[in-house]
């Protein structure tokens, strides 16, 4: 969803501006914002949560914060730097590491990793003191999502990077090239009918359809590179260049592409995404975009 632009105006000092606004310069800052105002995460509602920072998960390390919301959803947060090295996929590892080492745990293996950050359990850092019934329904509900492997995995960075804008760019030209085969093939089957008896010169469409599926084979390459890793980008770039697979391959990616633009609000028409969208993409913090996720 769509936000506008925070203004602020200093009393008698001219009229409205955008604040300045500065890049976090570690990742503890970041870190402090999201366990204060856990309501910025996605999926986490303003209210009562249990946070605690670093807590220790036996056998997958620290993870930055680990948020419980009252009806038991668990939300584990990674938080990164844009300017960090492993803001990849190495991020994505770490993350569905802290996962696997709550998948099937217990309330009381949570409780207590939690305590020995927070100083306090899990139910008594919801705020005012459950009642024994409530805390009961808690404990089942976090019991609940532990033994589903029901968890929220946010990877929180300070800047969104420039893959969206890749992505847009690269979807844009993969569009034309499919639009392009489309128009090749409909008109000399227009032109093949029309002809009659004399058949129209197959060379120039063969050759035409062999340029348009190796830069379409380019930019399925780009686009799996940017969401698959570079094996699924090889592989995929190759199968474009197969005869009667490479239309298949390229509606696979070119949806691929549209899913990952949609997950992060952005809209994805005929011709794809705009850039300027991307620019335009409003931050929980503020209108430079400053932070994210």
């Amino acid at each position: 969803m769509m936000s506008a632009p925070v203004l602020i105006r200093d009393v008698g000092k001219g009229g409205w501006h955008a604040p300045s606004t500065t890049a976090y310069t570690n990742e503890r800052e970041l870190q402090a914002l999201i366990a204060e105002t856990p309501s910025l995460l996605p999926g986490v509602d303003e209210g009562t949560a249990a946070v605690a920072c670093d807590v220790v998960l036996a056998g997958a390390g620290t993870v930055d914060v680990l948020v419980v919301a009252p009806g038991g959803d668990i939300t584990l947060v990674e938080c990164k730097l844009r300017a960090n090295p492993e803001i990849r996929r190495q991020v994505v590892g770490q993350a569905l590491a802290y996962a696997a080492a709550l998948w099937q745990s217990g309330y009381e293996d949570l409780d207590d990793a939690f305590a020995a950050r927070a100083g306090r359990p899990l139910a008594a850092a919801l705020g005012e003191g459950p009642s024994e019934s409530d805390e009961q329904l808690f404990r089942q509900a976090v019991g609940r999502n532990l033994a589903d492997g029901a968890l929220r995995l946010v990877i929180a960075v300070d800047r969104i990077t420039d893959e969206l804008k890749r992505i847009v760019r690269y979807q844009k030209w993969l569009i034309f090239v499919v639009l392009a085969q489309l128009a090749l093939w409909l008109g000399y089957i227009g032109l093949f009918i029309m002809s009659g008896p004399r058949r129209p010169d197959m060379d120039f469409p063969a050759v035409l359809t062999v340029i348009l599926g190796c830069a379409g084979g380019i930019f399925v390459f780009l686009i799996s590179l940017e969401l698959r890793g570079a094996f699924a980008a090889v592989v995929f770039g190759l199968a474009t260049v197969v005869p009667c697979m490479g239309l298949l391959i390229l509606t696979l990616v070119n949806g691929d592409a549209t899913a990952e633009l949609r997950k992060h609000g952005l809209k994805v028409g005929v011709f794809g995404a705009r850039l300027a969208d991307v620019e335009a993409r409003p931050s929980p913090y503020d209108a430079d975009e400053d932070a994210g996720w």
